[in-house]
C-alpha cells in the first residue's frame, strides 16, 4: 500500500512537470493504477506546446497574450524576454 501511494505521487509530480494537475493524477492513479496514471499522463501534452506560436504566457500571471505586446493587459506587468526565458528554464 505504502509503494502504491509512492507511485501515485511521483505520477502526481510528472504530471506537474507537464503543466497538468498534480492532485488530480494523482488521485487517479490511486484509484486505477500507478501504471495507468503514468501512460496517460505521458501522453498527454505539455501546457507549453497547448499555446500556439503568435502567443506566450506572461511570466507573471500565466496568461495567454500575443507574443508581440510589451505590456500584459491582465497582470499589466512588463512582458521582456529575459522574464520568459527564466521562467521556461
Amino acid at each position: 500500500m505504502f509503494i502504491w501511494a509512492l507511485l501515485a505521487a511521483v505520477v502526481g509530480r510528472f504530471a506537474e512537470k507537464k503543466g497538468q494537475s498534480a492532485s488530480l493524477w494523482n488521485i487517479i492513479s490511486v484509484i486505477c493504477t500507478p501504471l495507468i496514471g503514468f501512460l496517460f499522463v505521458a501522453l498527454l501534452p505539455s501546457t507549453s506546446e497547448l499555446v500556439p506560436r503568435a502567443f506566450r504566457r506572461c511570466p507573471h500571471c500565466l496568461q495567454t497574450v500575443k507574443a508581440n505586446i510589451d505590456v500584459c493587459p491582465y497582470g499589466h506587468s512588463e512582458m521582456s524576454e529575459e522574464l520568459c526565458v527564466r521562467k521556461a528554464a
